[in-house]
C-alpha cells in the first residue's frame, strides 16, 4: 500500500458541508495520521478546520505530517459561499493567522484559493505576493488550489508555482486531466494533486440527493454518467463510492489524492479502499466507455 500518495483533506471536517462535531473531526484528523496518511490539506475557507487541524497536531506525537492551507479566500461555513479578498495586506494577515491557528512556523505547501476570482488587474501583484511567501519562508512550497483559469496558464508554463491542485478532473464520472494537465504539469515538473474522487459527493453519500434534484452547478451529463457507473459498481457488488475511490486511487499517473471525510467511518471506508487494490480491467474499461458514450 502507497499510503504517500493520499491526502486527507479538511473541508468537510471543518464544517462547510454541514454541522460537525469539534471532538470527531479531530478524531477523524487524528486517526488519518495514526493511519500512516501523511499529508493534511486544509483552508481558511473551510470553517473550522484550521482549527481543528490545530488542535490535532497538538495532540500528535508521532511523526510531522506535511500541512498545505490556502490563501485569497476568507472563512465561511458554506461551501458554496465565496468570500474572498486577494490584496497583499490582508493575504500576508491570512497566513499568520493560519499558521497561529496550525501551531506551525512554516508551511509545506501554501496555494492561491480559486484564482479564478481574482479581479482583473491584479493577477501580477497577487503572484508575486506567493512567490513572496515563499521567499520569506512562510512556505517551502506554492500552489494553484481550484482548476486553473487560462489567466495563470503562462505563470505554469514558466514553473512559478510548484503544485497544482485540481478538482473533479479525474474521477469516476470525468477522466480529463489524464490526457491534459497531468501530462503537461509533469512535463514541467510540476506535482498534481487530485481532489474530489468522488465529484463534489455525486459518487458518494449524495448520490440520491444530486440524482432526483440536480443542483446547478452539476453538469447534468455527470449525472447520467454517474447513474451509469452505479450500475456497473452493483453488477460488481461494490458500492458507487468504493469504485470511484479505487479507480481514482490507483489510476496509473504519479499524483497526490485529496480525500476528504467527515467523519471516522468514512475515513475507515476510504482506507478499507485503499487496502483493497485497484479495480479489474473489464471494470475500468466499462467506466471509460460510459465517459466516452454518456456526454
Amino acid at each position: 500500500m502507497n499510503i504517500d500518495r493520499y491526502i486527507l483533506g479538511t473541508a468537510a471536517l471543518g464544517g462547510v458541508y454541514g454541522p460537525v462535531d469539534p471532538g470527531t473531526s479531530v478524531r477523524t484528523i487524528l486517526q488519518a495520521l495514526e493511519k500512516g496518511i501523511p499529508a493534511v490539506d486544509t483552508a481558511p475557507a473551510y470553517g473550522d478546520a484550521e482549527i481543528f487541524l490545530g488542535k490535532a497536531l497538538k495532540e500528535w506525537s508521532g511523526s510531522k505530517p506535511s500541512v498545505s492551507t490556502k490563501v485569497g479566500r476568507l472563512r465561511s461555513y458554506a461551501s458554496h459561499e465565496g468570500l474572498y479578498d486577494f490584496s497583499s495586506e490582508t493575504m500576508e494577515r491570512s497566513v499568520g493567522e493560519s499558521l497561529t491557528l496550525l501551531g506551525l512556523p512554516k508551511l509545506d505547501v501554501l496555494f492561491l484559493h480559486d484564482p479564478w476570482a481574482i479581479p482583473p488587474g491584479e493577477l501580477d501583484m497577487v503572484i508575486d505576493q506567493m512567490q513572496l511567501f515563499r521567499q520569506k519562508g512562510y512556505t517551502d512550497r506554492i500552489g494553484v488550489g481550484g482548476n486553473p483559469p487560462s489567466t495563470l496558464r503562462p505563470y505554469i508554463d514558466r514553473r512559478v508555482f510548484d503544485v497544482v491542485m485540481e478538482f473533479g478532473r479525474l474521477t469516476a464520472i470525468c477522466q480529463d486531466a489524464l490526457t491534459d494537465s497531468i501530462p503537461k504539469y509533469a512535463s514541467l515538473g510540476i506535482q498534481s494533486y487530485m481532489a474530489s474522487p468522488l465529484q463534489l459527493g455525486l459518487l458518494g453519500r449524495r448520490f440520491d440527493e444530486f440524482t432526483v434534484a440536480t443542483p446547478s452547478w452539476l453538469d447534468p451529463v455527470f449525472v447520467r454518467r454517474a447513474t451509469a457507473v452505479q450500475a456497473v459498481a452493483s453488477s460488481y457488488g461494490l458500492t458507487l463510492s468504493s469504485l470511484a475511490h479505487r479507480y481514482v486511487f490507483f489510476a496509473p499517473v504519479d499524483i497526490k489524492v485529496v480525500i476528504g471525510p467527515s467523519k471516522p467511518d468514512e475515513l475507515g471506508e476510504s482506507i478499507k479502499d485503499i487496502l483493497s487494490g485497484p479495480l479489474p480491467k473489464e471494470v475500468i474499461e466499462q467506466i471509460r466507455l460510459i465517459s466516452e458514450n454518456e456526454c
